[in-house]
């Protein structure tokens, strides 16, 4: 896990710190702050499934590409297929 120093945690310390002599300014922080963090883990864990996803489907693209071209290949070298397009 990576630790940051940003503007959500710059808040929830600031907010920490008026405790004291201001309740409703350092709720407002803190809570701003843990919504601030909260969607931004969000955000970084939509990129991820988005990558995975991206990754997935170029290797699923590369399976098919091949097998297209090993059932060609074959098709080419014996001269026949069977009704489904496949040897067995």
């Amino acid at each position: 896990m990576k630790i940051s120093f940003g503007m959500s945690e710059t808040l929830v310390i600031c907010g920490s710190a008026l405790y004291n002599s201001s309740l409703a300014l350092s709720l407002t922080l803190i809570v701003l702050g843990v919504l601030g963090k909260f969607c931004h883990m969000a955000m970084e864990k939509a990129a991820e499934q988005e990558r995975a996803k991206a990754t997935s489907d170029s290797v699923n693209k590369f399976a098919e590409t091949l097998e297209q071209i090993i059932n060609n290949g074959l098709a080419n070298l014996t001269g026949h297929k069977n009704e489904s397009g496949t040897y067995h």
